[in-house]
């Protein structure tokens, strides 16, 4: 038998080469091993396989098309806590569920803080137009809403480090004790929902160049000079939402608000808007704190 590695963020173990609701025998983390014992007789596409997991033996059916041999596979290593992205598969912002991967198309925009600030706040919003929040496929709300990942977009394009996924604890242990951790999906790294966002930038976001600001009239003046603003929110409730938006520069007469003070924004959501000024929302009671944050 020869030695396989699963590379989708999660793999459904299933009873029987096809999916159905009922025939799932287990969840494959991203990077776990498994031992090929033949193609499926029944449909090609599909691996009879047996693994080792939590310390027991499980025998069943894979797409194969979510497993490469070990030898192929190289996750990237790192040996102290620094930004982690998730190796693409190629995330469009056309094509949704491929949410946890950064965005990997040709002719991004991409901001360069070695530019004039005038050249700097032009790129921030080209970046707001090419994403295009209200149309692309990506960030229609649906069951879930995707204001992390619309974030998350911003950030990366603008050259502001903001995690899409990030370390576990477990991680978090070894790395700073010097041991050497593979980026894997639901192994050594998770999700970062709005709530998380909050915290995170609470507890690393000095280490990764975000300065949290007293107020967002600052948040505005600092935006206008070509650096990047988010606004973050923690629900009192962590199974519901928080939220963040990003804040963009003044433009072409589209100003901030005030009375009270609104800086001018971006955001995916519950509706998407691709500039507003006229929401201060995160002085909604549902949310138990929020911060301004700004980086170079």
């Amino acid at each position: 038998m020869s030695t396989f590695v699963v590379t989708a963020t999660a793999l459904n173990m299933r009873s029987e080469p096809k999916v159905t609701t009922t025939n799932r025998i287990a969840l494959l983390p991203q990077g776990h091993l498994v031992s090929k014992i033949r193609v499926a007789p029944q449909n090609p596409d599909w691996f009879e396989i047996s693994t080792i997991l939590n310390g027991a033996l499980f025998v069943g059916y894979v797409n194969g098309a979510f497993l490469a041999e070990q030898d192929s596979v190289v996750f990237p290593i790192f040996d102290q806590i620094g930004g982690v992205h998730l190796q693409p598969p190629k995330a469009l912002r056309s094509v949704r569920g491929i949410w946890a991967y950064p965005l990997s198309e040709t002719n991004m925009p991409q901001r360069d803080r070695n530019e004039s600030v005038a050249l700097q706040k032009q790129t921030l919003l080209d970046i707001v137009d090419w994403l295009d929040v209200t149309q692309s496929d990506r960030y229609q709300p649906g069951q879930n809403t995707y204001c992390n990942i619309y974030a998350y977009d911003y950030c990366s394009l603008a050259g502001a480090y903001l995690p899409r996924v990030w370390w576990n604890n477990n991680a978090i242990i070894k790395l700073l004790g010097g041991t050497e951790v593979s980026v894997k999906y639901g192994d050594s790294v998770y999700e970062v929902n709005a709530n998380g966002l909050y915290n995170w930038l609470g507890d690393f976001g000095d280490h990764f160049g975000w300065q949290r600001l007293s107020n967002a009239r600052e948040l505005q003046a600092q935006v206008n000079q070509g650096k990047v603003g988010i606004i973050s929110a923690e629900n009192k409730s962590a199974n519901n939402s928080g939220h963040i938006a990003v804040v963009i520069p003044e433009h072409d007469g589209f100003n901030a608000t005030d009375n009270p003070f609104i800086p001018i924004q971006s955001q995916a959501g519950r509706v998407n808007r691709k500039k507003f000024n006229h929401l201060n929302w995160w002085t909604k009671p549902e949310f138990r704190a929020f911060g301004f944050w700004v980086h170079d």
